[in-house]
Order: structure tokens, then sequence, then C-alpha cells
């Protein structure tokens, strides 16, 4: 099994070894080469053997991606990834302040004095747009509930280089949370969101089911 953001580089570099192949593949088309020299920039690793990795991935040949290695999840092969922040060098600690757009099956950041964050679908590599992580649970959780768009002040680090972040890669960047100063609810979620009791009762209801009803249908009821 792949993570999102691993599928998204393989169809990049139209391979996915994690061994050293035994022919060598390189990517000749000039668009994807550039592609793979704006993505991969071995400076941003904090290891020099990712940094190696990345160089590779960089110049079109085939090579393990950067801070990947496998494991067995539930019996099924998955290629995982180390901590963002103990695979690419980042920011020094500061205060931070924002929009955090907190949707249901993904998140965006926009730093201030940004006026508004994007919902739904955006451009991939946004410039202004981050993954935001979070070092420990949110206070208040269940008062930020999906959907929503908050003013969020806090702690934290940046990814120092421009990349690949988050869900399915899409973020140019990615921020972690060390210490949540405060948080205030700018629009409320849309009517008919979801809520958190609501999510949580229905996995309940599906954990002994064979198939479960889609997420789209889920939203449908009261």
């Amino acid at each position: 099994m792949l993570r999102p953001r691993t599928l998204l580089l393989c169809a990049l570099v139209s391979s996915c070894h994690q061994q050293t192949p035994v022919q060598e593949h390189r990517v000749n088309d000039p668009k994807r080469l550039a592609e793979l020299r704006r993505l991969f920039v071995p400076e941003a690793y904090v290891r020099p053997e990712d940094q190696q990795k990345a160089q590779r991935l960089r110049d079109g040949y085939s090579a393990p991606f950067p801070c990947s290695y496998d494991e067995v999840e539930l019996g099924t092969h998955a290629i995982a990834s180390l901590p963002i922040d103990q695979c690419f060098k980042m920011t020094k600690s500061q205060r931070m302040r924002g929009l955090w757009r907190n949707d249901f099956e993904g998140q965006a950041y926009c730093a201030a004095p940004a006026r508004e964050c994007p919902a739904g679908k955006w451009k991939p590599n946004e410039p202004g747009v981050a993954w935001i992580d979070f070092a420990s649970p949110l206070p208040g959780e269940a008062d930020t509930p999906p959907g929503g768009l908050y003013a969020i002040d806090f702690v934290g680090r940046g990814t120092a280089y421009p990349g690949m972040y988050g869900e399915y890669g899409f973020y140019n960047q990615e921020v972690i949370v060390d210490r949540l100063i405060s948080i205030r609810m700018i629009r409320p979620p849309p009517s008919g969101q979801m809520t958190k009791e609501h999510i949580e009762g229905y996995l309940k209801d599906c954990a002994n089911e064979t198939i479960c009803m889609p997420n789209s249908e889920v939203s449908r009821h009261p």
C-alpha cells in the first residue's frame, strides 16, 4: 500500500522501486524532468542519504524516495515516511498568525495578512497555502468542527524549502504548531455539515458492517 503523496510522486518518475533497480530507468521528457527538479531539492532534506536520493530523482533516475521506509500495516506492505521535521529542514520556531481552513478531508493554512483561505480543491502547490500539523491534540477540538474558518495564533515552524507537502502533496509548504496561543472562529461550518458526534457514530455503526456507506451519503443524513 502506498501513501497518497508517494503515489503522486511515483507517477512523476514512472516507478516506485524501494531497492536499486536492476535496469536503470531515466525520465527524458523535458516537462517532467523540469517538474522533478522543482520538487526534489537536495538541500531541503536533513539526512545526507535523503539528499542523495533527492539528487537522483531530481536527475530523473529511479530511486527510493527520500525519508521513506518499508513497514507492514495490518498485514499489508506499505511505504511509510519519517515525520516531517525529521525529514525536512525547518525554519526556527517563531510566532505565526493566519487563517486555518478546517475541512473534513483536507485543510489549509494561510499566513497573515491573508483575509481568506481556500475551501475544497484549489490549484496544487498554490503559493501561500500550507498544510498544518499540530504537535499535540488541539485544545478545544470539539469547538473547531470541520468546515469552519478560524483565526489562529501560535508558535511553530515551517518547511524551509517549497515542495510537495501534506495530503497528496498538494501543498507548497507544511507548518507545525508547537504551541497554540489562541484560536477564534471567523466563519462557522456550512449548514448540514457533519458534527464530530455524527462522524463517530457513523464509524461505530460501520465497524461491524462488510460495506460502509460512502462519506458523501453520510453527509445527507441529519
